[in-house]
């Protein structure tokens, strides 16, 4: 990821002087157009969201290394437990045991991510300074993806969009952006130079 915020700002730099280079500025009727983000995108973001809300909403316990439960879903887990109990003593069951995929997201994914993590990241703190670490590097290409829009005329629902999938998608975002940049100038060369022949 910062590899590729790297080659956006040395890319962003030179589309920006290329563009300040043609003949009076960008036209206002040529806007830049939006490209779609990498098919990498998707499972990123959704990457991105889990390991936040297990950095800053999920309470852990690090010394037994377990996920605690939140309180939305403890009667339910109580509950399950109690007849998993009755079915081992050999109590015959009235109802059967529940699944409720709240649980699941919170007992299982959220477990799992957690034990990955410390795998990883040592300890619940590490998860916690990795997304932060990640945000910065996200609001930097942010910053990029600004000024590339601004620079190359982009009109508003356009910026927002990059904008928005560049906040949380990162490179997979930003780099159809500088490719959409790049030909975008090369663009405005081409109808700036066509107009200059057919004013000599």
């Amino acid at each position: 990821m910062p590899s590729e915020s790297k080659k956006a700002i040395d890319g962003g730099s030179s589309g920006v002087a290329s563009t300040a280079a043609i003949p009076g500025g960008p036209l206002k009727h040529h806007r830049l157009p939006y490209r779609r983000p990498l098919p990498p995108f998707l499972p990123l973001v959704l990457l991105f969201l889990l390991l936040n809300y297990l950095a800053f909403a999920v309470e852990v316990d690090d010394k037994e290394g377990v996920v605690l439960l939140p309180e939305y879903v403890h009667g339910i887990a109580m509950k399950r437990d109690a007849l998993r109990q009755a079915a081992a003593a050999g109590q015959v069951l009235t109802e059967p045991i529940p699944f409720n995929v709240f649980l699941f997201f919170e007992e299982s994914v959220m477990g799992t991510l957690f034990q990955v993590g410390r795998f990883l990241f040592r300890s619940h703190f590490g998860i916690q300074v990795v997304c932060v670490l990640a945000w910065l590097v996200h609001l930097f290409e942010l910053g990029v993806c600004f000024r590339i829009c601004w620079s190359c005329n982009a009109s508003f629902l356009v910026a927002l969009r990059y904008m928005y999938c560049t906040c949380v998608g990162g490179f997979t975002q930003l780099s159809p952006l500088i490719q959409a940049r790049d030909a975008w100038v090369r663009e405005m060369r081409a109808t700036e130079e066509l107009k200059s022949k057919k004013s000599q």
